[in-house]
């Protein structure tokens, strides 16, 4: 479990990262503005991501959290093949959106998941 969350954790900061160095050939391709390219490079995830987070920490529950974390992974991975289909700004933005949206709903539950499988108490002892 703990080697499949950290893949997803990796993927996740992999994903952003791809896009930053993407981001100039991204703008070029589609002709976009610096505040089109910030738009899409931070609005559009920082702001879906801030605002699902919570939601989604406080619905997480025991018996839902591996459904949650792979249907959040199955919708952050159609997204990003959406943006790599994208053809106008408008797609790309709201993919990233999606992405937002799927990276959003992995994060609280696998935390939660982490927490319960390594306790504390066997931290400490170690």
């Amino acid at each position: 479990m703990l080697g499949s969350l950290t893949a997803v954790f990796a993927l996740s900061h992999l994903d952003r990262q791809i896009l930053a160095i993407t981001l100039n050939d991204i703008g070029i391709e589609f002709e976009l503005s610096d505040l089109q390219l910030g738009v899409l490079s931070g609005l559009a995830f920082a702001i879906v991501y801030i605002l699902l987070g919570f939601p989604v920490a406080k619905i997480v529950r025991p018996g839902n959290r591996k459904i949650l974390v792979t249907s959040a992974l199955s919708v952050w991975s159609a997204m990003t093949m959406i943006m790599g289909l994208a053809n106008s700004f408008a797609t790309l933005f709201l993919a990233r959106i999606g992405v937002g949206i799927g990276e959003a709903g992995c994060v609280p539950p696998s935390h939660s998941m982490i927490v319960d499988a390594y306790p504390e108490k066997n931290a400490l002892e170690h």
